[in-house]
């Protein structure tokens, strides 16, 4: 069942990249525009990702040091680009997490810990980036064009959907158990998490504080793939890169294919990027996150190295 659920969704992601093209640009004028794209934004946007890196391992370390575990940042850094490289290349984007809370977990001796560790540091990163999207749909209307009622209804939505999260999981609250047990549990789970660092408030505070840092810094990535594209992209691009990486976060597709590249484009478009050249922006942050991700083989090997020296 799992094959047939990850070929469809493979399916879908292949279904919507063809229909990217289909309805916003030709395959050929995106390929010239990819071509004759600047290589130096580019480097740029490759520095970002690993400084974006040193980050959330600083701020995963901090949330496993509130659980009495401390480990050095190189083998922290070693394993999220461990997970990075998992997210891309598996039908799921969860299992990029797996892997990283496995190898953590048999490091420090319980991978409770470790899984705990990554969830708050997603809550964490997920909370800064509806943060930065409220911010964004709350100046929407001006550089988007959309309608006022859009994207105050969204705010009033995501403000109602918050509260909604904070009660659902706060600790001792039991779901109905009509719902499916699959959401019963993950209820359960993220509720052990909050409870974990509910009496420690300045480390979310500091886990917030680095998440939103990350996300600004996603921001100015955004920015620089569309001046690779288009050497007059202005800086206020980078705007809709919380919207962007909301719709990545669909589990419709493996790691948001298609979705993310559809969701990109059409943002870039409404921001003054002619058609080809926001589809070209679109899949080329697509193309530098294939190919940074290549740098979590040699973690990769040195763990299968290392388990291998073990047995």
């Amino acid at each position: 069942m799992s094959r047939v659920l990850s070929g469809l969704r493979i399916g879908i992601a292949l279904a919507l990249v063809g229909l990217i093209f289909w309805k916003l640009a030709d395959l050929r004028v995106v390929g010239a525009a990819l071509l004759q794209a600047n290589p130096l934004p580019m480097a740029g946007c490759i520095l970002i990702y690993f400084v974006g890196v040193w980050l959330s391992c600083l701020k995963w370390r901090t949330l496993l040091r509130a659980q009495n575990h401390d480990l050095p940042m190189r083998r922290l850094f070693d394993w999220y680009l461990l997970g990075a490289l998992g997210s891309t290349i598996l039908p799921s984007s969860v299992g990029g997490d797996l892997g990283r809370a496995y190898v953590a977990g048999r490091a420090i001796g319980s991978h409770v810990d470790a899984w705990a560790s990554i969830a708050a540091e997603r809550l964490t990163g997920l909370a800064a980036l509806l943060v930065l999207a409220a911010l964004t749909l709350a100046i929407a209307p001006t550089l988007l064009g959309w309608p006022v009622w859009l994207p105050v209804g969204l705010l009033l939505f995501g403000t109602v959907g918050m509260i909604a999260l904070v009660l659902i999981f706060r600790p001792g609250v039991r779901l109905p158990t009509w719902l499916p047990q699959r959401l019963i549990a993950i209820q359960a789970q993220l509720s052990d998490v909050i409870a974990r660092y509910r009496s420690q408030p300045k480390v979310v505070m500091i886990a917030l504080a680095l998440s939103l840092v990350f996300q600004l810094m996603s921001a100015l990535s955004t920015w620089l793939v569309a001046l690779a594209i288009d050497p007059q992209a202005p800086l206020q691009i980078g705007l809709i890169a919380p919207l962007v990486g909301l719709a990545g976060l669909v589990p419709l597709t493996p790691g948001g294919l298609g979705i993310r590249e559809g969701a990109m484009a059409l943002l870039l478009e409404r921001s003054g990027m002619l058609p080809a050249q926001a589809v070209a922006a679109a899949f080329l942050s697509r193309a530098l996150l294939l190919t940074i991700s290549v740098s979590g083989v040699p973690a990769l090997l040195r763990e299968l190295r290392t388990k291998g020296d073990q047995r």
